[in-house]
């Protein structure tokens, strides 16, 4: 099966803009940047080495279309299946690998 194949579920994406508090402190202020976009997510269960990174138990895995742009600055929102519930909350990108027809994002949950 493809990845295009795999990518039954949606994910929201936020970016952060760069704006500063009324004390001119760095604000929170993340705005939705991509909505509805097809992905999968899964979580590892053991470790794997994959060139000079090694993914540790657990860590949840997603990917994308190889066209869609996120960068490690951004985070996930949530992960819907195709039922509408919600499978995962607010979690970071901890890496992004390119491959031929998709991205592969290595993510870390907030607790």
């Amino acid at each position: 099966m493809g990845a295009k194949q795999k990518m039954t579920m949606r994910v929201t994406i936020e970016r952060l803009r760069d704006k500063k508090d009324p004390y001119g402190q760095p604000g929170a202020d993340w705005r939705v940047y991509h909505s509805e976009i097809p992905c999968y997510v899964w979580e590892t269960g053991d470790r794997k080495i994959t060139g000079t990174s090694i993914v540790e138990a657990g860590s949840p895995m997603m990917i994308i279309g190889k066209s869609i742009d996120v960068t490690m600055d951004d985070r996930i929102q949530n992960v819907i299946d195709r039922r509408g519930n919600e499978l995962y909350g607010i979690m970071t990108i901890d890496s992004i690998i390119k491959r031929k027809d998709h991205k592969e994002l290595r993510l870390k949950k907030i607790a």
